[in-house]
């Protein structure tokens, strides 16, 4: 423990910054060897931080990563979601997670939208369908995709 009070005052002293990284290595050795918890510094420029920081207030390092950083593998992006069911009505669902929705889309609401302003070519709102349910199903995958990761950041698992 001796040691380790001399190295408290030795690390306080003005030094250069590869002086500092050499400090806080040694810092390092001499925490795991005699026991107990290393002296908190700064890995990057050897600056003195507390336990409770996540990034360094002299260079901006990162200390720790923080919990709401942990989930980035397995989102989805909005975007893609969205070109997919512009080009392929259903297909952007299906890139969500929502395969039935989806398929449904693909197979059925598409075809039976086409069907009505086919028979119906005569009235203004079946002509109008088969764009409003396109539109509307670019919008849909998107927000799927929007609340997959929502859902995926606050619980950590694939909501479905």
């Amino acid at each position: 423990m001796h040691l380790l009070s001399i190295w408290t005052v030795f690390s306080k002293l003005p030094t250069s910054n590869i002086l500092r990284h050499n400090c806080y290595i040694i810092n390092e050795i001499i925490g795991h060897k005699s026991g107990g918890t290393s002296l908190p510094f700064c890995s990057k420029c050897g600056k003195a931080v507390t336990e409770e920081m996540n990034v360094c207030p002299n260079c901006g390092n990162v200390l720790r990563i923080t919990p709401t950083s942990r989930v980035t593998v397995g989102t989805k992006n909005p975007g893609v979601a969205a070109v997919l069911s512009l080009f392929i009505p259903g297909l952007g669902q299906i890139y969500s997670g929502r395969i039935g929705r989806g398929l449904l889309m693909l197979f059925v609401v598409v075809p039976l939208s086409a069907i009505l302003a086919l028979f119906f070519f005569w009235l203004l709102l079946p002509l109008l369908l088969p764009l409003a349910v396109w539109i509307w199903n670019i919008f849909d995958a998107s927000n799927i995709c929007k609340e997959y990761n929502r859902r995926l950041m606050e619980t950590g698992n694939p909501p479905w």
